[in-house]
This record gives structure tokens, C-alpha cells and sequence, in this order.
């Protein structure tokens, strides 16, 4: 099994469902693993790299909702397939968040390697508030498409 922009989700809804989960319930602590294992899947795209995206989404400002992304970032340049560039990611959504973090972005490319990366996400406080905090909901989605 390979991901490119065109597999990529439905590779990481496959993950899902082999552990026995579906969206919009999945647990964040369950979901890191998994998106572990859809890192180890190897790419065929020009482009591939691992992000860890925090925001507040703040469509009602009385209540803004914390959305954490655990993604994978692929592009296609060649035909068939591109130009096409695509973030797929495991969404967490936190409404009503009592935490203080400023939206951020992680990318693996940062790093060196994956296993920096991951381990520079587990030390972050929103890291620490996913696992702890009321999550609201947890699905695989396309987070970006060009």
C-alpha cells in the first residue's frame, strides 16, 4: 500500500476503521496512533510531509472551538494525477476550550526526520491539552486541496 494525494484518505479512513473506530468519534490519544501508522505508509507523491496544525476557529466569537489537525501534506506534479497538492488529516475539535495556546504550525520537514517531529509535538502544550482535554469530535478529512 502507497499514498498519494488521491489515496491518501481513504489509506488513513481505512486505518480508522481497522481499529475499529469511525468518525466523528474518534479518540485523540487513538487517533495519534493512527496517524503514526499512516506516516509509516510509504508516498509516491514529489511532496510529503507531517504537520501538526493548531487553531481557534472562531465562527461564534462567544464560544471559539479549538481545532487541532494532524496531517499529511502531498503533492502530485505529474500527470495523471497533478498538479494537485492535498492535506488530508485526522481532525480534533475542542468546543469550549479553557486552555491558553496560540495557534501554531509543526511541520516535519522542520526537523530532519519524522521521530523529531512526533516527538516535538508530544512536548507542546496543546499536545497535552488533546489527550487531556472534552474533545467535541474527531474525523478524517480533507483539510486542503489546490
Amino acid at each position: 500500500m502507497h499514498v498519494n494525494t488521491l489515496t491518501a484518505l481513504p489509506v488513513l479512513q481505512y486505518l480508522i476503521a481497522d481499529e475499529g473506530l469511525e468518525a466523528p468519534g474518534i479518540p485523540f490519544r487513538r487517533g495519534w496512533e493512527i496517524f503514526q501508522k499512516f506516516l509509516k505508509v510509504p508516498g509516491d507523491s514529489s511532496e510529503d510531509m507531517a504537520g501538526f496544525l493548531v487553531s481557534w476557529l472562531r465562527e461564534n466569537p462567544d464560544e471559539p472551538v479549538l481545532e487541532i489537525l494532524l496531517c499529511r501534506q502531498l503533492a502530485d506534479s505529474e500527470p495523471p494525477i497533478g498538479p494537485l497538492r492535498r492535506i488530508v488529516a485526522l481532525q480534533f475539535l475542542y468546543s469550549g476550550a479553557r486552555v491558553t495556546v496560540d495557534d501554531s504550525e509543526l511541520w516535519s520537514k522542520d526537523f530532519g526526520s519524522v521521530d523529531r517531529f512526533l516527538d516535538q509535538v508530544e512536548k507542546g502544550p496543546a499536545f497535552d491539552y488533546a489527550v487531556d482535554g472534552e474533545l467535541t469530535s474527531g474525523d478524517a478529512i480533507i483539510a486542503q486541496d489546490e
